[in-house]
């Protein structure tokens, strides 16, 4: 980052209009079909690195370019069994498992900064005839990112589906406006939608976990109340019981009418789509609290800030909106603060962080301690976190829910933050 991306932007980004990013989980080699040894790029990095990018643009330009993500999704590393041809892998479905899972969150987490990013680009293209000639020697072989293969035992046309176009049969589904939701897992994703002249809510659940998940649903009462409404189950899921044996499915299953569920049980790295339809959908959208929420985003000028063991550090956050009670334009009120802490250092003390029960990285807003869970508040916890295999360190966001009582009451005010640590060789953002 203090090598490229910071002299970069120092020089070049009063002048620009976005900044050009690819994001990828990066598994093994190109015969990789299980999930060890991922580079994981999904999860609390993906969070921590554009957040950096973010309070970095603030504190140098004085505005926060947007994102312009031009490819995301899942790659190969290493050679694999392609003969030398560079991208084609070993055909398997679970690479595109692995690749619908990858695309689907990063999907979900950019939705979470939606007035920052520009566009986001699925990097899942057609066909590749410019790798034809490796098809054609050997049927097995496949570009992991096309929606057909080549079809090298019949009329050598390009009529082979994968299952990549299952991200867009789910997706499909994300009609109308965006609607406020929350997860209090930062390893389960959520996202909603209601369309009103369709009188349909459509919610999507994305698990990060590698097990199965069963995760509690809440509803506002008065949508509750008033449901008159039929719905729909839809699981994007890994049908086999081995990562040799099945395939991608999206699963289809009619619930009770005018009832919401209360739970959800997801399998490893499940997406599951809840689609409500009916009379009642669109009054209850059209005047849930008002209508329109208004999600404001403070960054600190302060970045990679190294925090060594026994030390701790103030933030000052100025103008923020004010609390409960009052605010600047005399309508709004805060509802929901979450606390983004960008969190780097080595693997060893991050086990030892989230291993302990207290102590180990505190944090103070307006004096008040703020509980902190390391594991459970790190999008992917242990098992997403992306390593350098130099040596063996992380960087990775924390989001630490705040009680919005702890903001000003007053248009202006301060906001200290105070984050003391006991973890060795720590930078904070």
């Amino acid at each position: 980052f203090n090598d490229l991306f910071a002299p970069f932007i120092a020089e070049a980004g009063p002048d620009l209009d976005c900044i050009s990013t690819h994001l990828y989980d990066a598994y093994g080699t190109m015969d990789h079909i299980d999930e060890t040894g991922v580079s994981w790029r999904t999860g609390s990095n993906l969070d921590a690195v554009l957040d950096l990018m973010e309070a970095y643009e603030q504190s140098t330009i004085g505005k926060v370019l947007p994102h312009l993500i031009s490819e995301m999704g899942a790659l190969w590393t290493g050679s694999g069994s392609n003969d030398g041809h560079h991208k084609v892998v070993t055909y398997f479905p679970r690479h595109d498992w692995q690749l619908l899972c990858s695309v689907t969150a990063i999907t979900m987490m950019l939705m979470q900064r939606a007035d920052r990013v520009a566009k986001s680009v699925p990097f899942i293209i057609a066909t590749a005839p410019w790798h034809a000639e490796s098809f054609i020697e050997n049927g097995k072989y496949a570009y992991p990112f096309s929606l057909y293969r080549f079809n090298v035992t019949g009329d050598e046309t390009w009529n082979h589906p994968t299952f990549m176009s299952l991200y867009y049969e789910l997706w499909s589904g994300a009609e109308g406006e965006r609607v406020s939701m929350a997860s209090s897992d930062a390893s389960v994703l959520v996202q909603a939608f209601c369309s009103i002249a369709d009188q349909r809510l459509t919610v999507f659940v994305h698990s990060l976990y590698d097990g199965v998940r069963e995760v509690n649903l809440e509803w506002p009462l008065a949508f509750v109340g008033s449901l008159d409404a039929s719905a729909q189950l839809s699981r994007l899921k890994w049908s086999g019981a081995t990562v040799e044996d099945g395939a991608p499915v999206i699963t289809k299953e009619t619930l009770a009418s005018n009832a919401v569920p209360s739970t959800l049980t997801l399998s490893a790295r499940e997406t599951a789509l809840l689609s409500f339809t009916g009379p009642s959908i669109s009054s209850a959208c059209a005047s849930t609290d008002g209508g329109l929420e208004e999600e404001l985003t403070y960054h600190h000028n302060t970045t990679l800030q190294t925090l060594p063991s026994g030390g701790s550090a103030t933030y000052e956050f100025d103008d923020l909106r004010s609390g409960p009670g009052a605010s600047l334009d005399g309508t709004a009120t805060v509802r929901r603060v979450v606390l983004r802490l960008g969190l780097g250092g080595l693997l060893s003390s991050y086990d030892a962080a989230s291993a302990a029960t207290e102590g180990t990285l505190e944090v103070f807003v307006s004096g008040t301690k703020v509980p902190v869970d390391v594991e459970a508040m790190m999008a992917g916890g242990r098992g997403k976190l992306h390593v350098r295999g130099q040596d063996s360190s992380f960087f990775g966001a924390l989001a630490v829910p705040v009680d919005a009582g702890l903001m000003p009451t007053a248009p202006g005010a301060a906001v200290p933050i105070v984050v003391s640590n006991t973890m060795t060789g720590h930078s904070i953002t």
